[in-house]
């Protein structure tokens, strides 16, 4: 079972953020005359499709778990998300997942996902990069990223972690940081369809009760992300 047997429970917190991509005017004609459908739901009762995600917590919370517990949950659509009652995935039962982590160790790491997807098929629907030098501030990686997703139809993208998807920025500076968000945006206005997911860490202060206010650096990422997981891990 993964995690390992320990004395230990996951602390998970959910909260929805504004996403100011999505936002604009609605003139009285445009809200009488529109056409409004059920919310497109990923992960029912949870985050839609198109959306741009963050699973943040301290070193050592499990923070990778929970992304490869969403996996499980989108490729086998008969398990709810972490166990939660209702939190089935929804929609597309071929979900395919492109997956880029740049820390730790490939064998850990192979080993934690033959674990946590054991029983399930997922021979053609997850591709993993492992310490490929993913560089969000770089506009090739950007297109290096968008024709990998159009070639092989890929519906998810996963980026673990933050602090090592950028060629070096200050993460407390807004100028800093603004073409990495920038960048993530331009991959959402293209595949309009498809999630990102954002591993991050909490500042050295930060709390699971500070949800977004507890991750590391800018606050600038509070106009490009759209749902955030806090994760957190205390003794039984």
């Amino acid at each position: 079972m993964y995690p390992e047997n320990r004395p230990e429970k996951i602390v998970v917190q959910v909260d929805y953020i504004v996403n100011s991509v999505n936002r604009r005017y609605f003139s009285g004609v445009d809200i009488q005359t529109a056409k409004t459908t059920v919310d497109d739901y990923l992960i029912n009762n949870l985050f839609t499709r198109g959306q741009i995600v963050v699973i943040g917590g301290k070193q050592k919370s499990k923070k990778t778990f929970i992304l490869l517990e969403l996996f499980r949950a989108l490729l086998d659509n008969n398990e709810p998300f972490m166990g939660l009652p209702g939190c089935y995935a929804v929609g597309d039962p071929n979900e395919k997942i492109l997956f880029y982590e740049e820390e730790g160790s490939e064998n850990r790491l192979l080993k934690r996902l033959q674990v946590v997807l054991n029983g399930i098929d997922y021979s053609n629907r997850l591709v993993l990069g492992h310490k490929r030098g993913v560089k969000l501030d770089d506009k090739r990686w950007i297109e290096n990223i968008c024709k990998k997703i159009e070639d092989e139809k890929f519906t998810q993208l996963a980026l673990d972690p933050f602090q090592d998807l950028h060629s070096g920025k200050d993460e407390d500076s807004s100028t800093d940081t603004a073409i990495i968000w920038e960048n993530l945006r331009v991959i959402q206005r293209r595949f309009p369809k498809l999630n990102i997911y954002i591993l991050y860490h909490f500042s050295k202060s930060g709390k699971i009760e500070q949800k977004f206010d507890a991750l590391r650096g800018s606050s600038i990422a509070g106009g490009t992300v759209d749902f955030g997981i806090y994760t957190e891990v205390k003794s039984a």
